[in-house]
């Protein structure tokens, strides 16, 4: 039996980089109602009118904020050159400027043809890339003197690439990630939760039998009035059905 000698291993290095885009904006509109002499007059009037009441209208938004981020980093394991200065190499030109700033282009493909990357069979970390964009907002409304609406929204959306460190020219990237949007159930709204939910379980069927007849796999309706392969708890058939009860 053979053994490895271990002094000679080398897993190389690890480069990481990140990258965030942040913009906060806000709006204050009453700053804009003030430059308008109608509504600066009538809304400060304590005259009860109709001007004051079409004045309290035309200004029913008060102001809005938001919020967008957007987050993205690279981690490259198995990297060789030694850095002089800001995590550069001189002498090997690795692993260039634009990573160090923060660039998320692949550098995969750049690093192994410059010799960058070990060759060591016992390094086995993931390349890995991340991805987070989130946007929100609230807008802050008041229709009438003792009547307020916050109206909030939010969008995130997340993904993470990994790929073992010596089969990425091999097999595809690994992604997980996770996706959530804020919805408004106008339609539904004043319906009872009785009768959604009654919606809801007919929906599910009628989802299995739509997906069952698509898929070549699927034998058929079981016993329980669902699909091969689409029972009343598969997550296609959960996730639809919700859709299109909650529209």
């Amino acid at each position: 039996m053979a053994f490895r000698n271990y002094e000679n291993v080398d897993f190389g290095h690890s480069i990481q980089n990140n990258r965030t885009i942040q913009i906060n904006p806000t709006l204050n509109f009453n700053s804009l109602y003030s430059k308008v002499a109608f509504l600066r007059k009538n809304t400060l009037s304590q005259e009860v009118s109709f001007r004051r009441f079409m004045a309290g209208l035309l200004t029913t938004l008060k102001y809005a904020n938001a919020g967008y981020t957007k987050i993205e980093g690279s981690f490259l394991p198995g990297y060789l050159p030694l850095s002089n200065m800001l995590g550069y190499s001189f002498s090997n030109n690795a692993p260039g400027w634009d990573f160090i700033f923060g660039s998320q282009t692949d550098i995969r493909q750049r690093a192994q043809r410059n010799g960058w990357l070990t060759t060591d069979s016992l390094q086995n970390e993931n390349y890995t890339k991340t991805y987070s964009k989130n946007l929100s907002a609230v807008i802050h409304a008041e229709p009438l003197k003792y009547l307020k609406i916050d109206l909030s929204v939010s969008k995130m959306d997340n993904k993470n690439y990994s790929s073992p460190f010596h089969t990425w020219n091999i097999l595809p990237d690994y992604i997980t990630g996770n996706y959530s949007v804020t919805q408004a159930y106008l339609k539904t709204s004043f319906r009872s939760a009785a009768h959604m939910y009654e919606d809801f379980l007919h929906k599910k069927l009628e989802m299995s039998e739509a997906l069952g007849t698509y898929n070549p796999n699927s034998t058929g309706i079981k016993a329980n009035f669902f699909s091969d392969g689409y029972d009343e708890n598969q997550q296609d058939v959960v996730v639809n059905a919700f859709l299109q009860t909650y529209p």
